[in-house]
Formats: C-alpha cells, structure tokens, sequence
C-alpha cells in the first residue's frame, strides 16, 4: 500500500447529525415518552455510526502488476492518470458548479477543504479528470508521481 486515507466527517459534523437524528425522537413524545427516548437513542447513535462508516477511503496500491487509484467504489489504473494539479476551497466550488457537470468523477467530503485534479487520459473514459478531496493532497500527489 503506498497511499491510505479515510474522509472521515469532523467531529463538528458528527455532533449535530447525531443532534439532529435525536430530534425524530420528538415525533415520538404525543405517542409515548419511552418511545420517543428510543428512538432519540438508535437515531442519535446510529447516524453518525453511518457516517463513520460511510466515509470515502482512497488509496494508491499494487494489484497484480499494476498499480492503482481508488476512491470509494472507482478505481483506475496509473497508466491512465495523466497530470496532477492542487486545488484550494475555491477550486473545488468551481468545479462543482453545473457547468462542469460530468466533466469531473468527484470523491468529496466537505469536511475537507482541499483537493488533487487528476487528469484522465482514457478514450474511452467519460470524464476528463477525477476531482478527490484530500486532508494532505500534496502526500497523495507525490504518491502518484513515484509510481
């Protein structure tokens, strides 16, 4: 393995899902108080459980004789990746605005304001490059240059 990371949602962020969640307790009250306390508790626990859970991995790996990227469920080959570029906050607002629709496969968390642009150079790809979020983009392009 020569790149590992996990999107996780900050802490901030898991506080007010499980906040929120609690709050479908409420529905419950007219009903019956446990009931409400119930599901307040699963609901609490449970979403941000899936969150975690749900987090974007991506990773730089061999496989067999190639080495390759993935993010979440895509994968790709390095021999298809052309040139990397940086992007900040603002790069990664641009680029999710409608214009750009299908121009980017994105992997992104909004707990992480930074990217890396990776140019795709497969024909037979549909986007021109993937847009993946990234706590240390400037580790995962050296990654990708190395291999």
């Amino acid at each position: 393995m020569f790149y590992r990371e996990r999107l996780y949602p900050s802490p901030a962020m898991l506080i007010v899902a499980a906040l929120f969640a609690a709050s479908f307790g409420l529905i419950a009250v007219p009903f019956s108080v446990p009931l409400a306390i119930v599901i307040a508790l699963v609901a609490g626990v449970a979403v941000p459980a899936l969150l975690w859970a749900s987090a974007p991995r991506i990773t730089l790996s061999r496989e067999g004789t190639k080495t390759v990227l993935r993010c979440s469920g895509a994968h790709i080959s390095l021999g298809y990746i052309g040139d990397t570029r940086l992007v900040d906050e603002a790069g990664i607002k641009q680029a999710l605005r409608a214009e750009n629709e299908g121009r980017y496969w994105i992997c992104y968390s909004s707990a992480v304001p930074q990217a890396l642009e990776v140019e795709i150079v497969d024909e037979a790809d549909p986007h021109e490059a993937w847009l993946i979020c990234s706590r240390s983009p400037q580790r995962l392009q050296a990654a990708l240059a190395t291999e």
